[in-house]
């Protein structure tokens, strides 16, 4: 009896510790706020000394919580009110509200555990100054405008219970015309500001509200349900780590609606990432019993870009439309070999770029994606004037590692032209000069000054380069058909048919898939840098300079799509056999008692 007792309590012993070994996940749904929550969490567990993994984008509120109750999450932020509606029921406030969703999120397996501190529901902001001899500092207030107008986001339209229609009879308001309809909350407040709309509808949180210029109207008649955060975890989670909660439990209250508009304010205006900036907060907050590292300081916004690409004449409006989107960053630019594998890692926030770059390696390169176009390269093809047929000419072409050096190996490969003297842009030109070489390929923008200068010697003449687009889409789906408008360069009459290269800022891409650590050093490299905010994106893109969108064949932010559910956790090939020798374990145990009996 005693022999079968012992086999039975090392079987269960082997179980727990086989089990225990499982780090905590946590999950996040995919903007800014839940992010740096999300990292807050884990730098909590991890000084208490638990097994943290990375933070797992999961996606809507549908999807986490299915990654919750399958058991790929252990953790996740959620607001009260989501919770109420996300269960079908009318939100409550108040004592409660956690009381309730106790009770509604038992039979799922989960447990809501105490709030952070801070709401992240509906308010309505208006100018400080918007009513001379009549201050504004109650929603009530609104009443008095007989043709109020609204700025909102175009879910606040469509909301049954504390949406537009509803507080405009609650509050017995009379809105003129129809809302103006924006997503992004800065343009809301923009609206505001420059005096097409009253009041503009926010979230608690957003740091569009941290702007001196505008007053939070009091919802006087408590119209607007509460949102409080709070950690959702699995109850199982709980039972299984104990001390989980009272570890969580450090930041009970701690997150005031200020501190997360600040924090939100750093990720997405300041360029912050979601780690950082939880970190700071927890350092400056004294919640880091054991702090292993400085506090982070902001580092200027780098730039990056190929020293062999000369992209020079593109960076004022680089500058430009950075420190639009980043205005209280020092913007600096850079050269590096490396440029997209720093952008990715996140290493730097942002790669000027040619789109020719996206396909160096033959296969379109993701781990970068378009943000905005800052203007185009044209390929020049500029030959000796008394050459007459260019098939058979001598050819200069850039080094195979600048941005010209790819688009000119594409088109001689369409070409079929095999053999080609490779140089700098500038030794090339020289030689084509001098009658070293009958024809050079450069890639610059329309005007440069040094094919200028070359031109006005007298020797070299721009030529056609016209190919089929069909030849092209294959071997450089980057380049497109474009014209050099004839009076570009002195004595240039008629315009030169070529073809044409966009100049980008990218920044990271969205990983395809999860990487898996495998240990030693390179673990403690991060993944992937944050994509660029959306909102970061349409700032860009308004004081470029260059009217058009990345091109289509590129991977970019304009037309990013986001995983709506959770990758499933799995530990590869060496924890597939470990656990098949568990269970092999297991069955010899369970033999042993069956012969004893």
């Amino acid at each position: 009896m005693n022999s079968r007792f012992s086999i039975l309590a090392a079987a269960a012993i082997c179980l727990i510790a086989c089990s225990d070994g499982q780090p905590l996940r946590i999950g996040a749904k995919d903007f800014a706020e839940q992010r740096v929550l999300a990292e807050m969490a884990a730098k909590i567990l991890k000084d208490d000394g638990w097994a943290v993994e990375s933070v797992v984008q999961c996606g809507d509120t549908y999807a986490c919580y299915g990654g919750l109750q399958a058991g790929e999450l252990d953790l996740l932020v959620d607001y009260t009110g989501t919770g109420f509606v996300f269960r079908g029921e009318t939100p409550l406030s108040g004592a409660g509200a956690l009381t309730r969703l106790q009770e509604i999120y038992q039979p799922m397996g989960l447990t809501w555990l105490a709030p952070l501190g801070f709401d992240n529901g509906y308010i309505l902001v208006a100018k400080s100054d918007s009513a001379p001899g009549r201050k504004l500092t109650e929603i009530s207030d609104l009443a008095a405008t007989a043709d109020l107008q609204i700025a909102c986001p175009g879910e606040f339209l469509r909301r049954p219970l504390d949406g537009l229609q509803s507080l405009v009879q609650r509050y017995g308001l009379r809105i003129r015309g129809e809302p103006i309809v924006e997503e992004d909350p800065q343009t809301r407040v923009a609206a505001v500001l420059e005096g097409r709309a009253e009041v503009a509808v926010l979230y608690g949180t957003d740091s569009a509200a941290l702007d001196p210029r505008l007053v939070t109207l009091a919802d006087d008649l408590g119209f607007f349900p509460e949102y409080g955060a709070a950690f959702v975890a699995r109850t199982r989670a709980l039972k299984k780590h104990k001390g989980l909660a009272d570890s969580l439990a450090k930041l009970e209250g701690a997150v005031t609606r200020e501190a997360m508009r600040q924090l939100n304010h750093a990720v997405q205006l300041e360029g912050a990432t979601p780690a950082v900036a939880a970190t700071t907060f927890l350092i400056k907050n004294e919640l880091l019993s054991n702090p292993d590292i400085l506090l982070p300081q902001t580092p200027d916004l780098v730039i990056v870009t190929h020293a062999d690409d000369h992209l020079e004449s593109f960076a004022g409006r680089a500058l430009a439309s950075v420190r639009n989107a980043y205005p209280r960053r020092t913007v600096v630019v850079r050269s590096t070999p490396t440029p997209l594998s720093d952008t990715q890692v996140g290493r730097v926030r942002l790669t000027m770029l040619g789109a020719e770059r996206f396909f160096a390696s033959g296969e379109r390169d993701d781990r970068v994606e378009a943000v905005v176009a800052v203007g185009s390269r044209t390929i020049h093809q500029l030959c000796r004037l008394d050459l007459e047929n260019v098939a058979n000419a001598s050819i200069g072409v850039p080094p195979p590692g600048s941005g010209g050096g790819i688009a000119a190996a594409r088109v001689l490969a369409v070409q079929g032209i095999e053999k080609a003297f490779v140089g700098r842009p500038a030794v090339l030109l020289g030689k084509a000069s001098a009658g070293d070489l009958d024809c050079v390929l450069v890639l610059v923008e329309n005007g440069d000054a040094e094919v200028a200068e070359v031109l006005s010697k007298g020797v070299l003449s721009l030529r056609d380069l016209d190919l089929a687009q069909s030849d092209l889409r294959q071997a450089a789906p980057f380049l497109r058909s474009t014209r050099i408008p004839a009076g570009t360069y002195h004595g240039q009459l008629e315009a030169i048919e070529s073809l044409a290269s966009q100049v980008l800022l990218a920044g990271p891409g969205r990983p395809s898939k999860n990487v898996e650590a495998t240990g030693g050093p390179a673990t403690a490299l991060p993944a992937s840098g944050q994509p660029i905010p959306a909102d970061h994106v349409q700032a860009m893109a308004a004081v470029s300079g260059f009217h058009e969108a990345p091109d289509p064949v590129l991977p970019s932010a304009w037309n990013r799509s986001l995983s709506k559910r959770p990758a499933r956790t799995t530990g590869g090939p060496i924890d597939a056999i470990l656990n098949g020798l568990v269970l092999l374990f297991l069955g010899w145990l369970l033999y042993l008692v069956w012969r004893q009996e």
